[in-house]
C-alpha cells in the first residue's frame, strides 16, 4: 500500500509539472472504483476515490537552480482541515424550528408595598355567590344596590330542605317576607331591634333551596336573600345541628338539614338611607371593610380562604405544592423567579390556581395578575421587605397548622348534609336531571 501511494505522489507532482509520465487507465464503466484508484489514508482507512481524496501537495522549489527537481511534502494537519469537508450536514430552517426558544416572563409591575385588599373582596364575593345570591340595599343614594338580582323573583319548586337561622344586631325591627311561587310577598314574621342589654331578635325558618327571602324595615327594603345550594360541613364551621335529637334538623327520609346563618349588623356609614351589613356562612359581610385595622383583614381574610379549603376538600398534596410556593419565597427574598409564577404551570394550576380557597391567599398575600403569571414584590435587583415577608410566613403557620388538622386521625368528621355536593337547586332534581 506504501508503494502505491509513493506512485500516486509522482504522479501529481508530474501532472503540476506539465509532464507526463504515465499514462491514466479508462474510466471504468462500474460503479465500484479499480484497485488502482483506492489509496489508504494516514489513519489506515480506505478512500474510495484516491484522485480525489489524496491531499493536495505542495511543491516547493527554494532552489535558483531550475535542473534540480523540487521537492514534495504533505501538507499539515491544519491545511488538511481547512480543506476536509465537515462530516455533519449543514443546518437547516427546519432543525432551528424543532427548539423554540421558551418564552421570557414579562417585566414585574407589582410593587414592594401591599396592593390592598380589593383584589381579594372582588374574589369572596363571586365565590359566595355560588351558595346564595344577596342583594343588599346600599345608604348612598347614587349606588342603592349591592349583589345580584335573582333572576327569577319567585320560588320554584325545590327538593333540597334548608334551615335558614338568622339573627339581628342591628338597631331596626326587621320583617321577614317570603316570595311564593307567584311572586308575591307573605309575612313570615319579624325580629326585635338590638339594644344595649340584648343583642336583638332571632328567627328560624326551614325553606327550600331557591326559594327567595326578603328583610325590611318599616317597608323599606333592606336586602334578599336567595340560598342556591347547602354548603358542606367542615370541621372549622359546622352547617348541620351538633344535637343528634333534635328532629327539626332531619328531613323526612332521615337525612341532615343543612344550616345557613345570617347575621345583620348596622351599616358603617348610615346616609339618608336605612341600610345594614349582612354575614352569612360563606361570606365575611356584603362589603369591604373600612373601618379594622389593615392586619386584622388578613388575618379574617386567610380564615375565610381556610375554610373554602376545607368547603372544597382539598388534597393534602394540593396544600403541600402551596407551601413549597411560599417556602421557596422567604428562603430567598430576593430572587423574583419565585415570586413569578406562571398560571398554565400544570402543578401550580391544578393545585392552586385551580382551588378557589388556594387561590384567594394568593390575592390576600397581595399577589397581582399580569400576562398569565401571578407575582409579588419588586422585580429583579430589589429584596422583598419585612412587611411582605411576614405576610408570607404568617400564611405558612396557619396553612401548616390546617395540614395537620386534616392530618389527625382523631379528627372527627360529620355526615354531610342532603345537598352539599351541589345536587337540589331549585328547578333540578337530585340526580341533576330537569324536573318538569
Amino acid at each position: 500500500h506504501w508503494k502505491k501511494r509513493q506512485e500516486s505522489l509522482k504522479r501529481m507532482i508530474a501532472v503540476q509539472k506539465g509532464k507526463e509520465t504515465t499514462t491514466q487507465p479508462e474510466e471504468s464503466m462500474s460503479s465500484k472504483p479499480s484497485e488502482e484508484n483506492r489509496a489508504i489514508d494516514t489513519n489506515g482507512r480506505k478512500l474510495v476515490n484516491a484522485q480525489n481524496s489524496i491531499p493536495k501537495v505542495t511543491v516547493i522549489n527554494n532552489n535558483k537552480n531550475p535542473e534540480q527537481k523540487p521537492s514534495a511534502r504533505l501538507p499539515t494537519q491544519q491545511e488538511t482541515s481547512a480543506t476536509k469537508p465537515t462530516s455533519q450536514p449543514p443546518k437547516t430552517s427546519t432543525d432551528s424550528k424543532k427548539k423554540k426558544a421558551k418564552r421570557a416572563p414579562p417585566i414585574m409591575i407589582s410593587s414592594q408595598q401591599h396592593p390592598g385588599m380589593q383584589k381579594f373582596w372582588n374574589w369572596h364575593h363571586d365565590v359566595a355567590h355560588m351558595y346564595r345570591a344577596l342583594q343588599v340595599e346600599s345608604s348612598d343614594a347614587s349606588n342603592t344596590k349591592i349583589g345580584e338580582t335573582p333572576i327569577l323573583p319567585k320560588s320554584e319548586r325545590g327538593h333540597v330542605p334548608l334551615s335558614l337561622q338568622v339573627v339581628n344586631y342591628s338597631r331596626y325591627k326587621v320583617s321577614v317576607y317570603w316570595l311564593d311561587y307567584d311572586g308575591k310577598e307573605e309575612y313570615k314574621g319579624s325580629m326585635a331591634a338590638a339594644d344595649e342589654l340584648t343583642n336583638g331578635g332571632h328567627w328560624d325558618q326551614t325553606t327550600w333551596i331557591g326559594h327567595p327571602w326578603i328583610f325590611r324595615t318599616n317597608g323599606v327594603l333592606l336586602f334578599t336573600f336567595i340560598p342556591y345550594r347547602v354548603v358542606p360541613t367542615t370541621h372549622r364551621k359546622s352547617t348541620v345541628s351538633e344535637d343528634d335529637d333534635d328532629d327539626d334538623e332531619y328531613d323526612d327520609e332521615g337525612n341532615r338539614i343543612g344550616i345557613f346563618e345570617i347575621n345583620i349588623w348596622p351599616s358603617e356609614t348610615e346616609g339618608s338611607r336605612k341600610s345594614v351589613s349582612v354575614i352569612d356562612t360563606v361570606s365575611l359581610g356584603s362589603v369591604m371593610p373600612t373601618n379594622i385595622p389593615f392586619q386584622q383583614q388578613q388575618h379574617f381574610a386567610m380564615e375565610w380562604c381556610l375554610d373554602q379549603m376545607a368547603r372544597d376538600d382539598t388534597s393534602v398534596h394540593a396544600i403541600e405544592i402551596l407551601l413549597q410556593y411560599l417556602r421557596n419565597i422567604c428562603r430567598q427574598p430576593d430572587n423574583c423567579i419565585y415570586r413569578q409564577i406562571r398560571t398554565t404551570h400544570p402543578t401550580f394550576a391544578s393545585c392552586v390556581w385551580n382551588n378557589m380557597g388556594a387561590r384567594a391567599i394568593l390575592w390576600t398575600l397581595g399577589f397581582v395578575e399580569h400576562y398569565g403569571f401571578v407575582e409579588m414584590g419588586p422585580d429583579v435587583g430589589a429584596k422583598l421587605n419585612y412587611e411582605r415577608l411576614t405576610q408570607v410566613g404568617n400564611a405558612i403557620m396557619s396553612l401548616e397548622a390546617y395540614l395537620n388538622k386534616i392530618q389527625d386521625p382523631s379528627s372527627n368528621w360529620q355526615a354531610q348534609p342532603e345537598g352539599a355536593d351541589g345536587s337540589g337547586r331549585a328547578g333540578w332534581g337530585s340526580a341533576g336531571t330537569m324536573h318538569t
